[in-house]
C-alpha cells in the first residue's frame, strides 16, 4: 500500500467546497449537499418504519461477522475479544437503500480522498438515529478497524436539541449544519462522541469511513482490536 497524504483545508477548498478547519484536521465541509438533496434524504427517512430501525445493526453485523469469521454467534464474538458491539445501537440504524442517489454522494467524497492515495470511500449504506436521550459514548474509529483514515459523515437535519458531536481530547463540542460533510481522523487522538440528545426533533445523520485500500481485501483490518 502506497503512504496517503493528509487531507487538507486547502484541497478541500480547491474542489470548490466552503471549509472550516473547526479543529485540528477537524474540517467542516458546509453545504456538501444541497436543500434540495437534504429534502430528498429526509423524505425517504419518514418512511422507514420502527421495525426497519430494529433489525438493521444486527443483521450487519452478522453479515459481517459470518464473511470475517465464518460465524455469526455475536455474544460469543464479544465474550473472545474478538468483537465490539454497542448493543444499545440496535434501534438506530436503517439501511438508505436510494442506491443511484447514495452512490452518487459516495463519488462525491470519493473525489476529495482520490487524490491522497489509496484511499477509498465505504459508502453512505447507513442512516443513524439519535432521539431523545439517546447518546453516541467515546469511542475512536480505528479502535475496530485499523484500515480506517477517516471519518466521513454527513448531516441532514436540525430542529434537535443538544446531541453535539464532541472530540475528549480537544475539550470542544460542535453541532453540525444541515448538508455539512464532517471530515476528521479514525485515530486515538479523535476520540469522540455525541452527547444525549434533548427534547425535540430527532437527530439524523449517514456515516461512513475512509479506508485504505488493502491488498488483502475490504475485510482487512476489521475487528483487529487493541
Amino acid at each position: 500500500m502506497s503512504i496517503s497524504k493528509d487531507l487538507t483545508k486547502e484541497h478541500i477548498e480547491s474542489l470548490g467546497f466552503e471549509v472550516e478547519e473547526v479543529q485540528p484536521k477537524i474540517f467542516a465541509v458546509k453545504n456538501f449537499i444541497s436543500k434540495i438533496e437534504i429534502e430528498r434524504i429526509m423524505a425517504r427517512i419518514s418512511q422507514y418504519t420502527e421495525e426497519d430501525w430494529r433489525h438493521r445493526y444486527l443483521e450487519e453485523m452478522r453479515s459481517a461477522c459470518l464473511e470475517k469469521f465464518g460465524r455469526d454467534d455475536i455474544e460469543a464474538l464479544v465474550a473472545e475479544g474478538l468483537l465490539e458491539v454497542t448493543w444499545n445501537f440496535a434501534d438506530k440504524n436503517v439501511g438508505y437503500d436510494e442506491h443511484d442517489f447514495k452512490n452518487m454522494l459516495t463519488a462525491r467524497v470519493q473525489d476529495i480522498f482520490t487524490p491522497l492515495g489509496d484511499l477509498r470511500v465505504n459508502g453512505f449504506h447507513v442512516v443513524h438515529r439519535l432521539y431523545e436521550g439517546s447518546e453516541l459514548l467515546a469511542h475512536f474509529d480505528q479502535y475496530s478497524d485499523k484500515l480506517i483514515e477517516y471519518a466521513a459523515i454527513l448531516y441532514v437535519n436540525e430542529g434537535y436539541t443538544a446531541g453535539e458531536l464532541f472530540f475528549t481530547y480537544f475539550d470542544f463540542e460542535y453541532t453540525p449544519e444541515p448538508g455539512t460533510l464532517m471530515l476528521f481522523p479514525g485515530t486515538e487522538q479523535y476520540h469522540h462522541g455525541v452527547r444525549p440528545v434533548g427534547p425535540g426533533s430527532v437527530r439524523y445523520n449517514l456515516p461512513s469511513f475512509v479506508r485504505k485500500i488493502h491488498p488483502d481485501g475490504e475485510m482487512a483490518g476489521w475487528a483487529n482490536f487493541g
